[in-house]
Parts: structure tokens; C-alpha cells; sequence
């Protein structure tokens, strides 16, 4: 078994980078673990299998620029439809949540850089 399948990276699985941005450092961290616990909750109600990896939240590499603060949780799953399922729901997870207004949640598969 290579190693890339062993940790989950690509080609042999999928990421997805869940990047969270606010002018406030409590507001951003609470927005990112919200959206944490969102995910694992679509996880357990759609029966996933449990193959999904989260990591995080946690502050960016660059944590604060310009006065934003940045927060990343990563997916990695083997199924890209799984992934993009996810953040779907997601999307209108942050749509529709009062806690998340005044942040901005950016989405990115399979990035190049890490945030």
C-alpha cells in the first residue's frame, strides 16, 4: 500500500479546504467550529461511511492579515461526490445560520497551497 493512500491525500483521496474569515477572532474561531460540528452531524445523519477525515478548525498559516482573522478545517474523503455533497450542504448551512453573519466561509477542492 503506498503512502498516499495510507494518509488520504491526492490522487487517492479527495480535499476539501473550508477557509473561514473574520473581522472579529471569536466570531471567525465560533463560525469555524460551528461549521466543524455541522459537518460531522451531516456525516452520522447521512450514514456516511466513516471514511471522512476532518481536521480542525484551526488557525491559518496566516492567521491574522489586515486585520482578518483566518480559520481552516480540511476533508478528506476517497469520494470527490461525497465532498461535493458536503459542501452543498454546507453552503446552505452557512446561508441560513445567524451565528455566521459579519463571516466569510470560502470553499476550495484538492488545493495546491495550504491556507
Amino acid at each position: 500500500m503506498a503512502y498516499r493512500e495510507l494518509l488520504k491525500y491526492p490522487p487517492a483521496a479527495h480535499i476539501l479546504a473550508v477557509l473561514v474569515t473574520s473581522k472579529e477572532e471569536q466570531k471567525g474561531l465560533m463560525a469555524s467550529e460551528l461549521i466543524s460540528g455541522a459537518t460531522k452531524d451531516w456525516i452520522e445523519r447521512t450514514g456516511i461511511d466513516n471514511e471522512t477525515v476532518i481536521i480542525g478548525p484551526a488557525p491559518a498559516s496566516l492567521a491574522k492579515a489586515n486585520d482578518i482573522y483566518r480559520f481552516v478545517i480540511y476533508m478528506k474523503q476517497a469520494n470527490y461526490d461525497v465532498l461535493i455533497r458536503l459542501k452543498d450542504y454546507l453552503e446552505g448551512y452557512v446561508d441560513f445560520s445567524e451565528h455566521l453573519k459579519g463571516c466569510n466561509v470560502q470553499f476550495d477542492f484538492n488545493p495546491m497551497n495550504s491556507y
